[in-house]
């Protein structure tokens, strides 16, 4: 929700963030699907992957030039959790609602985290190394390339869809991509914000 951990427990409304994240249990379905597929050539800015689609971005084909094969993800927590935010919306409890979305946001970036451990394992049994996490809507990466995604991913195996603009639902839903390539390639440390110049951006990692 924005406040540091050191000061959470001092929130005026701490005992409804309790309550929130006691109901939330019984809400958050946490669900995952990950394919791996070939790089079949990267031609900067375009990835060829499974030799016919295509992913434009220039830092995910700097990425992708190091590595074989390509995570392909979609995590989810599933409607309940929203379906109970938005009831709370509509009963005007708007605290409890936004405490419960906050819950499912954090939620489903746990499911992801796990997906990212599943494949760094893989990639180290093979002797290789896995880069960070990167989604569509990322950096160069256009939203619009979700369906690209979903072409390799069936996210219906979870209940994910996509809406007409790339956006999905259920909204506590992340998708994205990891890299596996060579330990000296440097994959684990690849950092796109090095080469993005966007230095207002919410989502500019620090290290």
């Amino acid at each position: 929700m924005g406040y540091p951990k050191k000061h959470s427990r001092r929130i005026p409304f701490a005992s409804i963030i309790e309550e929130c994240l006691k109901e939330a249990r019984d809400m958050v379905d946490p669900q995952y699907l990950c394919t791996m597929e070939t790089v079949s050539v990267v031609l900067k800015p375009v990835t060829l992957v499974r030799e016919s689609l295509a992913f434009e971005s220039h830092i995910l084909a700097d990425l992708l030039d190091r590595c074989s094969t390509v995570a392909v993800f979609v995590a989810t927590v599933g409607e309940r959790l929203e379906t109970g935010a938005r009831k709370l919306a509509e009963e005007e409890n708007l605290i409890g609602s936004y405490v419960l979305d906050a819950i499912g946001s954090a939620a489903v970036d746990q499911v992801a985290e796990h997906v990212q451990k599943v494949v760094g394992k893989i990639a180290r049994a093979q002797g290789l190394a896995a880069s960070r996490r990167f989604s569509p809507g990322h950096c160069d990466w256009d939203i619009r390339q979700q369906r690209t995604l979903f072409e390799l991913a069936d996210a219906s195996q979870v209940g994910v869809r996509l809406t007409d603009l790339g956006l999905m639902l259920p909204r506590k839903s992340v998708s994205g991509v990891m890299g596996l390539g060579p330990v000296e390639s440097n994959v684990a440390s690849y950092d796109p914000c090095a080469l993005c110049t966007k230095d207002a951006c919410i989502g500019r990692r620090l290290s």
